[in-house]
């Protein structure tokens, strides 16, 4: 599960890079992208811990005491949740943007310029 999160994690950025950059993209694709994005990292180093967490367990089941495996299971756990606080801002930022605009009562065209003016 961790090799193929990451390599559709890898995937999605690659497309970021590779768009056509027309306005439009820039109000919908890309940060529906963006969010994919982070979200498949996310997961992918989150599958990727609970791997390495699990095989850890399977060296250390013939041991009587397993301080050493609930201490490094507790280390081991610290970047999924730095990585999650350091993308929370961009990501909610990201969401508020995409849905206010998705959402909007004005009927016709919005111009980017316009759209980070109001926010």
């Amino acid at each position: 599960m961790a090799l193929s999160f990451s390599s559709i994690s890898v995937l999605i950025f690659l497309s970021i890079l590779t768009s056509r950059y027309v306005e439009n993209d820039f109000l919908t694709f890309l940060p529906l992208r963006l969010v994919q994005g982070l979200l498949t990292l996310c997961i992918s180093i989150a599958t990727m811990m609970v791997a390495f967490i699990s095989s850890f367990f399977l060296a250390y089941n013939h041991h009587r005491s397993y301080c050493i495996p609930i201490i490094s299971t507790v280390l081991l756990s610290l970047p999924i949740f730095v990585l999650c606080y350091l993308q929370k801002d961009i990501l909610t930022d990201v969401l508020y943007l995409l849905f206010r605009f998705k959402f909007s009562e004005k009927p016709g065209r919005r111009n980017l310029e316009n759209s980070i003016k109001l926010y």
